[in-house]
């Protein structure tokens, strides 16, 4: 048993330099992009005035989840830019599932013929 004296600092053992809260952080800006736009598509569904007929304009829904999905690639870039060299493991967790969340918010697109 090690008894610490109230004078010595408990260090990480992680480094002095890394810190769990960047990597959540950085983790945590995409994860609610993909959410954001499975609820786009979702509410564009719920809506009483939905119909399969396609218009010329693919009306605001459409758009906003576009931009919503284009917005995580350059996020997930970073992340993936960042913690990969130092983490790889648990970057590629992280990236997995944006992968599927991002699958998740394309699926009621795919199947649904949006």
């Amino acid at each position: 048993m090690v008894v610490l004296a109230a004078s010595e600092p408990i260090r990480s053992a992680r480094g002095a330099g890394s810190n769990s809260d960047d990597r959540l952080s950085a983790a945590a800006i995409g994860g609610p992009r993909s959410r954001d736009a499975t609820r786009s598509v979702g509410n564009d569904l719920a809506t009483p005035s939905y119909s399969t007929l396609h218009e010329a304009d693919e009306g605001t829904a459409a758009h906003i989840f576009q931009l919503l999905m284009i917005a995580q690639i350059p996020i997930m870039a970073f992340f993936a830019i960042k913690w990969l060299p130092r983490t790889p493991r648990q970057a590629l967790h992280i990236l997995a599932l944006q992968g599927g969340a991002a699958l998740a918010a394309f699926a009621p697109v795919f199947f649904l013929n949006l």
